[in-house]
């Protein structure tokens, strides 16, 4: 994980005197929307060995990371279907409904996910997942600095820029970078979907 303070040198001295915690929040916002629409913050998660007790699982996340979606999970190999359950509550009802035809995981905007039929004992189960940073990050995925920290850092410059009647504000350098980190989205969102059809990962490491 990398501190958000690792991306102040692509983003400070365009607007110098801007306090840091404007520019975390503003940082913050520029990632999210990154993220959100290339989804390229993700992981997998550790194998989970399946006990035959439960179909919930938690997300176990971080105070810094919120869940964008599901991408891939699989069971000993075998891939699941991925189904958005949005807003569901948690106490939704764990039947198999009539649409599931083969082993699925049911995603929400909460805590947990449900694998639908219960799992049986045994078998390992691998779930990659899309991150955001969330509003209260502190720390963001390695990726988001190592390859995509001037990108983020434009949709940073474009936010700051277009505060009116602040020092720093700049309107049309804020729609310069605003069309700049526009282009790095599309790019990027590009880019990943090409890496993702040559990288299928559903068993474990050994």
């Amino acid at each position: 994980m990398k501190a958000l303070s690792q991306f102040y040198p692509f983003v400070e001295p365009e607007v110098m005197g801007c306090p840091y915690p404007v520019i975390d929040h503003q940082l913050r916002l520029a990632m999210r929307e990154f993220c959100d629409e290339t989804r390229v913050w993700k992981e997998w998660l550790d194998p989970v060995t399946l006990d035959g007790t439960t179909s919930r699982f938690d997300y176990d996340l971080t105070q810094s990371q919120e869940l964008v979606r599901v991408l891939r999970a699989s069971i000993d190999g075998e891939e699941l279907d991925i189904v958005d359950g949005g807003s569901t509550p948690a106490d939704w009802n764990e039947d198999v409904p009539s649409d599931i035809t083969r082993d699925t995981l049911v995603h929400f905007d909460t805590a947990e996910y449900l694998i639908l039929p219960k799992p049986t004992a045994g078998g390992v189960l691998l779930v990659q997942m899309a991150f955001r940073p969330s509003l209260a990050a502190t720390q963001v995925g390695d990726i988001l600095y190592t390859r995509y920290a001037e990108k983020v850092a434009e949709g940073c410059k474009a936010r700051l820029m277009a505060m009116l009647g602040q020092p720093w504000a700049n309107a049309a350098q804020s729609d310069y970078h605003a069309r700049r980190f526009a282009r790095a989205i599309a790019d990027a969102a590009n880019d990943d979907f090409a890496r993702g059809k040559t990288s299928r990962r559903t068993k474990p490491c050994p």
